[in-house]
């Protein structure tokens, strides 16, 4: 399992993982720790990792490589995503002008809702960068969120506007969680923007 993606300019894609402020605020690198609200762990330390956890159970060949974006409690900044998935396709170009190995698809376990009409207009520009990956050939898979709402959480809703679903590009997934009995487990979102299904609970 890898913890970085490098460019061919050496500029490093996510986090940089190496460096001592990102020792000192990795979420998992202290373990426990005492938060007031919430108890010992914050409340997202451990989210990728586990989820890292269970790709490489259900397909031990794969190659994966995390990226650290989140926080210990659960927010992603802006920047960090933006730039981490733009640099993402400049390394999907690079390797295959080198004929190297290739991403086949991304995971994105994070979300967020648009409180106005105006935030939807201002959100594309992600839309775009998820559009940017889809023709360098990949797939992404988007968590439809844990809020037991049928609010349109992004990016999963990305996965039914234009240009996802068409033929000629990688789609864009958008993924609610199951119960064991195949009904939509209580915590999970879902909704007409919701492509795909599966076990989540359990």
């Amino acid at each position: 399992m890898n913890r970085q993606l490098t460019l061919d300019s050496g500029v490093k894609v996510g986090v940089d993982v190496d460096l001592p402020a990102s020792i000192e605020t990795d979420p998992e690198n202290q373990g426990a720790f005492s938060d007031p609200m919430t108890g010992t762990l914050a409340t997202h330390a451990g989210h990728g990792t586990f989820i890292a956890g269970l790709l490489r159970q259900i397909c031990p060949d794969s190659v994966i490589t995390v990226l650290r974006i989140m926080g210990a409690n659960g927010v992603v900044p802006e920047d960090v995503l933006t730039s981490s998935i733009s640099a993402l396709a400049v390394h999907q170009q690079e390797q295959r002008k080198q004929d190297r190995a290739l991403t086949d698809a991304l995971v994105l376990s994070l979300g967020y809702y648009s409180e106005t009409t105006e935030d939807e207009v201002y959100t594309a520009g992600l839309l775009n960068l998820l559009v940017a990956l889809a023709e360098r050939g990949v797939t992404t898979f988007a968590a439809a969120g844990n809020d037991s709402t049928t609010r349109k959480s992004f990016p999963a809703a990305f996965a039914t506007q234009q240009p996802f679903g068409g033929k000629d590009i990688c789609p864009l997934v958008s993924v609610a969680a199951l119960n064991p009995d195949r009904t939509v487990a209580l915590f999970s979102n879902d909704g007409n923007w919701v492509t795909a299904h599966d076990l989540g609970a359990n």
